[in-house]
């Protein structure tokens, strides 16, 4: 209880200023304003979040099965952007969105049926896990598991409005999570998991070289657009804009 109440006064306090992220009102502001904007229609913050949400969906709808590669939402968005991009604070000439502000979201658009199926594989798996390890007899072990199960629920509940898997630190300590509730306990023979585990090696390796010639094109114009935005950050004026 003491670490939930300090955990909500910690994160209800305004940050401190600085000039990288001078743009980003919401980290400056008290917890009510903070809340209310995110509520109100009439705010820009949740103008803009429904904003990428929709042309986002257009884009799922578009490639639903393949989706447009992974790490290309940001590159492929500004073709849904239109109509109304200025108005609903989408994309300016000189500001372009990098996260769909819905994790899942971004994933279907990224990573179509198959990153779809991978997802839910995942969250299968760590069901089951959590359910087997909180079954055991050691406080410790099931408190651990807890724990754990609680941080990813979080991660999935602040994932539909953010976007916690684009940030190192959230990747990190969801891995964390998951570490710690598959090394909650053993079950099945030596031989059973060995082969269970070459044969997933095997799958991901796959994947991973199916993933790899698919997307080259993709990372390409990755490329080009991570040299666009450098022309932006240069110039903000129409000089950067024609490079």
């Amino acid at each position: 209880v003491t670490v939930v109440i300090v955990a909500g006064i910690v994160a209800s306090l305004p940050g401190r200023w600085s000039a990288h992220d001078a743009g980003d009102t919401k980290r400056y502001g008290g917890l009510s304003s903070v809340l209310e904007g995110s509520l109100d229609p009439r705010s820009p913050a949740l103008r803009t979040r429904l904003g990428l949400w929709r042309r986002t969906f257009a884009m799922v709808r578009d490639h639903a099965w393949l989706g447009v590669g992974p790490g290309n939402w940001p590159v492929v968005f500004p073709e849904y952007a239109e109509p109304n991009a200025a108005r609903d604070g989408v994309l300016t000439p000189t500001l372009a969105p990098r996260q769909a502000h819905d994790d899942l979201l971004e994933r279907a658009a990224e990573t179509g049926v198959p990153g779809g199926l991978a997802l839910l594989v995942l969250a299968a798996g760590t069901v089951l896990a959590v359910r087997r390890r909180l079954e055991t007899n050691d406080p410790h072990r099931r408190s651990v598991v807890a724990a754990a199960a609680g941080s990813l629920a979080a991660l999935v509940a602040i994932s539909v409005a953010s976007f916690p898997l684009e940030m190192p630190g959230t990747i990190v300590l969801t891995g964390l999570a998951l570490g710690l509730i598959v090394t909650g306990g053993r079950h099945g023979s030596v031989p059973a998991r060995r082969a269970v585990g070459s044969t997933a090696v095997a799958i991901a390796l796959l994947l991973v070289a199916w993933t790899v010639a698919r997307a080259q094109r993709s990372v390409r114009s990755s490329l080009f657009f991570g040299l666009a935005e450098r022309s932006l950050h240069r110039d903000h004026g129409a000089t950067g804009a024609t490079e």
